[in-house]
């Protein structure tokens, strides 16, 4: 088992467990008991970074694929219903919920560098939150649970220097507000 992820209230764990090169998403009771496969794609599929959502309804999770694929896709709990929330070529990782459940941010190569998006769930709306050379990772590894008040200064953790605006912006209000057309 690994990259365990409590669920916000605490009673249940998420989980990625493999064996012979394929791993699948589990969940089991947090104090212990059987454990549930939620989802198992293809032979040598692989899941990682599972994240709850903040009403502990969906995990989302990055999916690598056959193909070079590794793409996020949201998972509904009690029904098992599965949503991808991309198919492309880009390497879309480290999915975290904002804790009002509003945005989903991740980390993708789409540009050709690692940088924050913002998926506003509502409406499927994707933009990118960050535009960094060095690359942006990880946007709630060190401040989870992450609120758009956080994501600047857990950016600055990430990659090591301050991040106060994007393209002339408060970073807090480019995760926020989509760009402007």
């Amino acid at each position: 088992a690994r990259e365990p992820a409590y669920s916000p209230d605490g009673t249940r764990l998420a989980f990625a467990q493999g064996d012979l090169g394929t791993s699948w998403l589990m969940v089991m009771p947090a104090r212990g008991g059987a454990a549930r496969q939620l989802y198992r794609g293809a032979r040598y599929s692989q899941v990682y970074s599972p994240t709850w959502s903040p009403d502990g309804k969906e995990i989302a999770f990055s999916v690598w694929e056959a193909g070079g694929y590794r793409d996020l896709v949201v998972l509904e709990v009690e029904s098992g219903k599965l949503r991808r929330v991309s198919r492309d070529r880009a390497l879309d990782v480290d999915p975290v919920y904002t804790p009002d459940g509003r945005y989903l941010l991740f980390s993708s190569d789409r540009t050709g560098i690692y940088n924050v998006y913002a998926l506003e769930r509502r409406s499927g709306a994707l933009w990118q939150v960050t535009n960094v050379l060095g690359g942006a990772f990880q946007p709630g590894h060190y401040a989870p649970p992450v609120t758009p008040a956080d994501v600047a200064p857990t950016l600055a953790s990430t990659i090591g220097m301050p991040m106060h605006e994007v393209e002339g912006r408060p970073l807090t209000d480019a995760v926020a507000h989509r760009p402007p057309p």
